[in-house]
């Protein structure tokens, strides 16, 4: 897989061809060609099973980052598990945003900063608890990856 998911959107989706290797919407296959979830559900070991719950149970948050950008590999890698996260009839609605560009990573920040109050206001007695909730990330990584919604949906 290359880098090109992270641009908002290929030609081919924009004129709505289908993409080499992409599986079909589910409106595209015959009702009597359906599987269910129980006609492909996976089977796996028990040490993977144990493998995913460790990895859950041990996931950390990030409170430090590095001021470099991401080898382009690694961005692959990461960008091709994310695009098989689930989701409802196989839309992948998403959308990979890259912004290396530090003025701008500083326009989103204040813009968080602005929607973090907003959203401290909105809490009540938690006001204080996500006021503490840490933003510089935005500014201290070497790029950010946002994921949003295409426009329109």
């Amino acid at each position: 897989m290359s880098c090109d998911p992270v641009e908002p959107g290929s030609a081919k989706e924009i004129r709505g061809e289908p993409i080499p290797g992409a599986t079909p919407p589910l409106s595209a296959i015959p009702a009597q060609g359906r599987m269910t979830g129980s006609d492909i559900a996976p089977s796996y070991s028990e040490v993977e099973c144990a493998a995913v719950y460790r990895a859950i149970r041990e996931r950390r948050n990030m409170r430090h980052f590095r001021p470099d950008p991401l080898d382009p590999e690694l961005l692959g890698r990461l960008l091709e598990a994310a695009v098989e996260a689930p989701s409802v009839g196989y839309m992948q609605p998403w959308r990979f945003i890259r912004v290396l560009d530090l003025a701008l990573r500083h326009a989103i920040h204040a813009m968080v900063e602005r929607e973090q109050e907003a959203t401290a206001q909105a809490c009540g007695e938690r006001a204080q608890e996500v006021r503490r909730l840490k933003l510089q990330g935005i500014l201290e990584c070497g790029e950010l990856l946002a994921v949003a919604l295409m426009d329109g949906r």
